[in-house]
């Protein structure tokens, strides 16, 4: 599970700092003329945001939902071992290279130096190669006479009889922590945990204010009114986003934006406006977020920041806030700075919520049938 903060502001943010690379097809000049709702600076009226509905049993945490979470957790300190001794077993993970030739010559595709190969069904293409595997031991270089697949994409080899050499070079086994106090001491003592029961409680925590914030977020949002955009900050956002937009393009499918436009019958103008609209909501929504804030007078202390960031630093599977920041280097502390406001902004809002009996759509079929 991503946290709600990471759903919303890391992940904004991250698409907002990825500048592209390269040229562009254009300028990239916003267009802005005729909107009205753009000006000096930024201007929004909240809608209700204290006391909103949400119903015990939608918000409840299951035994189901925690234990999965808890796994995902351990997941992320989960090593990968590279075994050189051991024999081959259904659904192991091994490490081989193989070359394939076809009346004794290599063909594309047929060769590979360090691929990861699952042995089960789905694990490679070429039925036999995976049984031809099963049972002998790391080490080997094991010889496959097979057929290439009928339904096989390039014309000329449906079919086909096949030689494979194939080197089993390692097991690769992913060993996945035990949670004990132990694990719990080494990975969460910054966040102050030292046993099983802290560790499952702060999970627990976490999921719950997450379904809550789940069910009313979006209503916040979607309720409260925009006067005026920043326009600095609009047109600042339209040129990362659609620069960004482009280089993906580029990247993915070797079009120019005029080329991918073209292809996908889509003028210029709209373009824009989908862009525009996608830049609105993130600019809306960062809105919300100082507004409330600012209302509420929520502040973010250096040493509430340094705790949410260690958290950030833990749910992406980092040992430290360094490696973190290190791998996510696009990101300005100022954003970081906006995110970690923007959790507690979020955590507030779900902690105000009226928690009643029941559910949402008993309480829906109640209206219904009342109205009768």
């Amino acid at each position: 599970m991503k946290k709600k903060i990471i759903a919303l502001s890391l992940a904004v943010v991250t698409a907002l700092s990825l500048v592209a690379c390269g040229e562009a097809d254009n300028n990239n000049e916003t267009t802005t003329s005729g909107q009205s709702d753009l000006g000096e600076k930024a201007e929004i009226k909240l809608g209700e945001y204290k006391g909103l509905t949400v119903y015990s049993d939608d918000i409840q945490v299951t035994d189901t939902a925690l234990e999965s979470y808890i796994n995902q957790r351990l997941s992320l300190d989960a090593v990968t071992e590279y075994r050189t001794e051991g024999v081959v077993a259904e659904n192991d993970k091994v490490k081989l290279a193989y070359k394939g030739t076809i009346d004794g010559e290599e063909f594309t595709g047929g060769t590979s130096e360090g691929a990861v190969v699952t042995m089960n069904s789905t694990g490679f293409t070429v039925e036999g190669f995976v049984d031809g595997i099963i049972g002998h031991s790391i080490g080997e270089t094991v010889e496959l006479d097979l057929k290439m697949p009928e339904d096989y994409s390039d014309e000329k080899l449906k079919g086909k009889a096949v030689h494979f050499s194939v080197k089993l070079d390692s097991l690769v086994v992913t060993i996945t922590p035990e949670l004990t106090d132990d694990y719990v001491k080494e990975e969460y003592s910054g966040l102050g945990m030292s046993t099983v029961g802290e560790f499952t409680e702060y999970l627990k925590h976490d999921l719950y204010i997450n379904n809550i914030y789940s069910k009313i977020w979006a209503g916040i949002v979607e309720n409260s009114e925009v006067v005026t955009y920043d326009k600095e900050k609009y047109d600042e956002y339209f040129k990362i986003v659609s620069e960004n937009n482009e280089y993906t393009i580029y990247s993915n499918y070797g079009y120019t934006l005029s080329e991918y436009l073209s292809a996908m019958a889509m003028t210029q103008d709209e373009w824009d406006e989908q862009i525009s609209v996608y830049v609105k909501s993130t600019l809306k929504e960062e809105m919300v977020i100082q507004e409330i804030a600012n209302q509420e007078k929520i502040e973010i202390s250096d040493e509430e920041f340094d705790r949410k960031m260690l958290e950030y630093a833990k749910l992406y599977g980092y040992k430290s806030v360094e490696d973190f920041k290190a791998d996510y280097s696009n990101i300005s502390d100022e954003e970081f700075q906006f995110s970690v406001m923007a959790y507690y902004v979020q955590e507030y809002v779900a902690e105000q919520a009226n928690v009643v009996q029941g559910s949402s759509s008993s309480s829906e079929n109640t209206t219904a049938s009342g109205a009768e």
